[in-house]
């Protein structure tokens, strides 16, 4: 054991900045969003309810919620205005759902992407003031809510972080391909589906139930090591001793 210490520069991590924005109409490619100013991210209900039996609180439960936002930017992709309740021909029409990614960056060159689907805009106030002496350019404000996808195997979300400090290059790269775009193809916004699939067909572990008891491993040489006729052991982060004899396994 090691007496705590504190002020390691190691573990000085910080996050800092808003960039890459994108807009992507549902079934359409990406556009762009320049002039972001902040994304303020919120759980709406996500609330505290204190449980009591025989007057005593007895437990303190709280409830996740859904991913919300606050989108603040000085324009938006001329895409956008259907989406915040803008035709060709008239205004104050209905709004349609959109996803959207956006990145924020880290210390030590590393940053992460956000990825947010099923979102729906609702305009903050905004005032309109006479020109004076100065400039004061206008800051655009939506209040964002969302509906949770389906995950297999894992809590409905409709926000999915994904941190550079722990992903594969390769994968990464498939990823910010698929969002951005390239040379030959246009950025789209990868389903939930896509998203794990590219985490899963990519991954240098992966454990695959064979569903009678008996599971296929696969991965790289230094991840499992003889230890007897056949016997082996699996040394890699997503290994996880649960007891003496029990371990949990996980794709990584």
């Amino acid at each position: 054991m090691t007496r705590l210490t504190w002020g390691e520069i190691e573990l000085r991590n910080y996050e800092y900045g808003v960039d890459r924005g994108v807009f992507y109409p549902k079934g359409g490619s990406g556009y762009s969003w320049d002039g972001l100013v902040s994304i303020k991210e919120a759980a709406t209900d996500a609330n505290q309810a204190l449980i009591y039996v025989d007057g005593v609180g007895h437990q303190n439960q709280l409830l996740i919620g859904s991913f919300a936002a606050t989108i603040e930017a000085f324009t938006y992709p001329e895409e956008f205005e259907p989406y915040d309740g803008y035709s060709d021909i008239y205004t104050g029409q209905g709004r349609r759902r959109f996803d959207f990614s956006y990145r924020t960056m880290l210390d030590g060159g590393h940053y992460k992407i956000h990825l947010v689907y099923n979102a729906l805009a609702e305009p903050t106030q905004r005032t309109h003031s006479s020109i004076n002496s100065g400039i004061d350019v206008e800051l655009f404000a939506w209040d964002i809510s969302t509906r949770p996808e389906l995950v297999e195997e894992a809590r409905a979300s409709s926000h999915f972080v994904i941190d550079t400090r722990f992903v594969l290059p390769d994968i990464l790269e498939i990823i910010e391909d698929r969002i951005y775009g390239t040379e030959v193809s246009l950025s789209d916004m990868p389903t939930v589906a896509d998203l794990l699939a590219i985490f899963w067909d990519n991954a240098l572990f992966r454990v695959t139930d064979n569903g009678d008891g008996t599971a296929t491993i696969f991965g790289p040489d230094e991840a499992v090591a003889n230890i007897g006729t056949d016997l082996w052991r699996l040394e890699w982060p997503s290994v996880v001793p649960v007891n003496a004899n029990t371990y949990r396994l996980s794709s990584f």
